[in-house]
């Protein structure tokens, strides 16, 4: 399996939003940083970017964007309804809080459904 590496700075970005609610749990997918909802894994940190997790149609609109890539953790093997997003400055991801939002509520919604 590859070693995957990921960017400090861009956790702390992440942390400064995403740990304000208490619904959100850090931890951990494959050493990276990772952030649940009901045990469910809505974004994480990965290379030089962040990941979140939505709906299909979501991340047909996102991947429109400069910035914002199909998530493949390994060249040709791409995640269903994950993008990566990357901006050159960590501060940038501040900026995208309704993104993280509206993945948290995505994938809140599917833990609903299974229950």
């Amino acid at each position: 399996m590859p070693k995957f590496t990921f960017d400090p700075e861009i956790k702390e970005a992440l942390d400064s939003f995403l740990l304000d609610n208490p619904e959100v749990e850090p931890g951990k997918a494959f050493g990276m940083p990772a952030y649940y909802v009901n045990g469910k894994m809505f974004a994480g940190v990965f290379g030089d970017g962040a990941t979140i997790k939505v709906s299909a149609e979501t991340a047909a609109e996102l991947l429109e964007r400069d910035g914002v890539d199909e998530l493949q953790p390994m060249a040709g093997r791409t995640m269903k309804n994950w993008v990566i997003i990357r901006h050159d400055d960590p501060a940038g991801y501040v900026g995208d809080k309704d993104l993280f939002s509206t993945a948290f509520d995505y994938v809140y919604a599917l833990t609903k459904e299974k229950k």
